[in-house]
């Protein structure tokens, strides 16, 4: 092999592994979030608990909160994720449904008199989930569109808090993470 053909190569070579790592930084979010799905089984334990973690969402647990955050597919610093969901244990276990009910209109009440602002509509209290797993919401849709919307709510029966910020169109996988239980399968 001659040295202008080993150049070349060589060449080709760096160009090729340059060309992955960049790659590999670009889709790092996809990849980490993949990778995280095919060894757990789309399913994360904290308090006692088992929640789902949608496609394309990657859990973090700190202490006993939950946090679940969807990255976009492609690494954008100024912006690294799209939505994310916040699961905190409540200190205060409902044990009837009438309590459950009343802490439900305590929360919104009290959501509407000290956690609302003039940056967007609030409406609720919205009602999700069945029994032990329902789930009493405020949601606020901001006026500037790029900020969302954020759900609040009481969830798993009272006995856990749940926070939602991101686009409407993913207001549907928090509703269910809060009110399904995740698949045995």
């Amino acid at each position: 092999m001659t040295f202008s053909a080993r150049s070349k190569t060589f060449s080709t070579t760096v160009v090729s592994i340059i060309a992955t790592l960049i790659l590999g930084i670009a889709f790092a979010p996809t990849l980490v979030t993949a990778a995280w799905h095919l060894t757990h089984k789309k399913q994360i334990h904290a308090g006692g608990r088992t929640f789902l973690v949608p496609a394309r969402w990657y859990p973090s647990i700190d202490y006993r909160t939950v946090t679940l955050a969807k990255f976009y597919p492609i690494l954008r610093p100024e912006k690294p994720v799209s939505a994310v969901i916040t699961l905190s244990p409540f200190l205060a276990l409902p044990q009837t449904d009438a309590k459950r009910q009343s802490g439900c209109q305590s929360f919104a009440s009290f959501f509407l008199a000290h956690m609302t602002s003039d940056a967007g509509a609030t409406r609720g209290p919205i009602r999700a989930g069945t029994e032990n797993l329902e789930a009493c919401c405020m949601e606020t849709a901001f006026k500037n569109k790029h900020n969302g919307i954020s759900a609040d709510c009481l969830a798993i029966g009272g006995s856990w808090t749940a926070n939602f910020q991101g686009p409407p169109e993913e207001l549907a996988t928090f509703y269910k993470v809060i009110t399904e239980l995740p698949s045995t399968k």
